[in-house]
């Protein structure tokens, strides 16, 4: 498992283990600790390059969100993330 953006909204690693996946943690959330990983594999590398790519961005890496790197994943890489709630 490789911790590729870490800031203090959120946590997203990534692991080869068991098949190629993507997990993002929302920390701010306390109560119900969201969750996502991914469901798909294929654009995965360039997925985990572009996160990469942003956690280089001194300005920009701590202001993003897990909305926003959900969104990342489904939107511009289509990894169709599955959302849950870690206390559940």
């Amino acid at each position: 498992m490789k911790t590729i953006l870490e800031n203090k909204n959120i946590k997203v690693t990534y692991t080869e283990h068991n098949g190629k996946c993507i997990t993002v943690a929302d920390l701010k959330d306390k109560y119900n600790e969201p969750r996502a990983f991914t469901q798909k594999i294929r654009g995965i590398g360039k997925a985990v390059a572009f996160i990469e790519h942003l956690a280089t961005l001194e300005d920009l890496k701590d202001g993003y969100t897990f909305r926003e790197i959900k969104n990342i994943l489904d939107d511009k890489f289509n990894l169709k993330t599955h959302y849950y709630c870690a206390m559940d």
